[in-house]
């Protein structure tokens, strides 16, 4: 899960998203979204799952097979 922090910050600011936005809509609390971006913490498999949905990614890309620049570039093209 080498990129799993940066991806999730990334996909999150491209969506023009607060940490308490992505929070409310995954009732989760912000200090979790928080520490999941600086890599403190590793969401849960269900979470990890929810993030993976709500931006429209693959969950091999979300944890770490591609850096977050080239998930944005794929979802532009």
């Amino acid at each position: 899960m080498k990129h799993l922090a940066n991806n999730i910050r990334v996909l999150r600011e491209c969506n023009n998203e607060t940490q308490e936005q992505l929070s409310a809509a995954l009732a989760s609390g912000k200090s979790s979204v928080q520490r999941w971006e600086t890599g403190r913490v590793t969401p849960s498999i269900d979470y990890v799952v929810a993030i993976s949905t709500r931006y429209g990614v693959n969950l091999d890309d979300l944890i770490g097979k591609q850096a977050a620049y080239e998930l944005v570039w794929k979802e532009a093209s």
